[in-house]
């Protein structure tokens, strides 16, 4: 974390000095605008990891391009500022953002313990959370940097840029499709994540027009290349934020209708249930809504396919990635969210997306259905061995009597 700081200074400050420039150098150049040779030039390979697995060929498939001998000595101010601001975002906010996802899910829960601690004025308490907070000093100022609206949309616009570069050169014809074998597969995946998590959370700083390109870009790469099941997921997973937002407004809309009010005040929005899967999301998307871009762009009939195809290929997967995605990546709750994307897709009022389905080769349906029933029918003996469980808990502790902490915890974790 020591260089954090410094590098994500860096990476912003060179983001804000060019990232318009690169912007109406590929509008004017399109995918001429970078040359992918910069990676495995003399300077271009400093910054570019030799043992990162690349976007195509991450099978060891594809080679180097034939004209390998030709790289050029000199590129365009557009091409190496382009691979550095990837790059130093690579090391930087995207480093920064996986450390604060950590620091939500492993640790943040014990820094309130001990805050909880150290108010009973115990001076062993306040020296261990002081201990915690200087260690974690560096993230915690750094973490403040990733909800800067400024900052977020530069980063918005830059991510929507790679991914439009990498979809537009996924289209732009076989000989082409050797130079993507260089580029690096993190180039697209970190640029998706961002994008989902803003799609996600922050969607007021999405204009209808980046939502629309990011799902279009992500769509036609998914259409276009051969990924690994993880870069799919990522790209997957863009369409997905946008539904899973419009699904929680939806929600918290209805809570406010259906929650009584007692004595002029309303109570907390979690003490009405809603169940999400009956919310109507089509009928009220309006303006403020990005995720009406996924139904209605002309890219949601492409989804379709490339979505069947991601949930079969989560077949060759066993359990957690080995790799570095086991926090994000899981097949069974990858799987659960392809499922859930389908599902509002299909159940979407003008049926082309079901049209799109229907026109599919009948043997990869018969695939993915025999997929789809594998995985419900391990669900089932989940929730049965779950149920087994709680029954063997309730018999040896006995109904109705005061529980021990470990049988709590049994039970919570069932």
């Amino acid at each position: 974390l020591s260089s954090r700081p410094f590098l994500l200074g860096t990476a912003l400050a060179v983001l804000e000095m060019c990232g318009q420039d690169l912007a109406k150098a590929y509008n004017k150049n399109g995918v001429d605008a970078f040359d992918p040779r910069y990676l495995i030039s003399p300077t271009g390979s400093l910054v570019n990891p030799s043992d990162e697995r690349r976007l195509i060929g991450h099978d060891g498939s594809m080679g180097h391009p034939s004209n390998i001998r030709d790289i050029p000595r000199i590129y365009s101010g557009a091409t190496e500022f382009f691979f550095l601001t990837s790059s130093l975002l690579r090391v930087s906010v995207h480093a920064l953002q996986r450390t604060r996802d950590e620091y939500n899910r492993t640790y943040r829960s014990q820094q309130d313990r001990l805050v909880a601690l150290a108010k009973g004025n115990k001076d062993t308490s306040r020296l261990v959370v002081g201990d915690f907070v200087k260690r974690f000093a560096t993230g915690l100022v750094g973490f403040s940097f990733l909800d800067d609206p400024e900052s977020m949309g530069r980063l918005l616009d830059f991510s929507i840029l790679q991914l439009r570069f990498l979809a537009d050169f996924s289209a732009a014809g076989r000989d082409k499709e050797a130079l993507l074998s260089l580029i690096p597969e993190s180039m697209m995946k970190l640029p998706a994540q961002y994008i989902a998590l803003v799609a996600r959370s922050f969607q007021r700083l999405l204009s209808p027009h980046q939502a629309e390109a990011a799902v279009g870009h992500a769509t036609t790469l998914l259409s276009n290349l051969d990924l690994s099941v993880q870069a799919q997921t990522e790209l997957m997973r863009i369409s997905g934020a946008f539904i899973e937002a419009s699904v929680r407004r939806e929600g918290a809309k209805q809570r406010r209708k259906l929650r009584p009010r007692r004595g002029g005040r309303t109570n907390e929005d979690n003490e009405v249930i809603i169940d999400k899967r009956e919310l109507d999301i089509y009928s009220s998307l309006d303006r403020h809504d990005h995720g009406v871009v996924v139904f209605a762009s002309p890219s949601s009939t492409r989804l379709g396919p490339s979505l069947v195809n991601a949930f079969i290929a989560m077949e060759a997967v066993e359990g957690l990635d080995v790799e570095k995605d086991g926090a994000t990546f899981y097949k069974n709750m990858v799987q659960s969210e392809i499922s859930e994307l389908l599902l509002r897709l299909w159940m979407h009022p003008s049926g082309a997306f079901r049209q799109s389905i229907a026109q599919m080769p009948a043997q990869e349906l018969n695939t993915f259905l025999k997929s789809v029933a594998a995985g419900i029918c391990m669900e089932f003996d989940t929730v049965f061995q779950i149920v087994l469980d709680i029954r063997d808990v309730l018999e040896n502790h006995g109904v109705g009597r005061s529980f021990s902490r470990q049988t709590m915890a049994k039970l919570q974790s069932s």
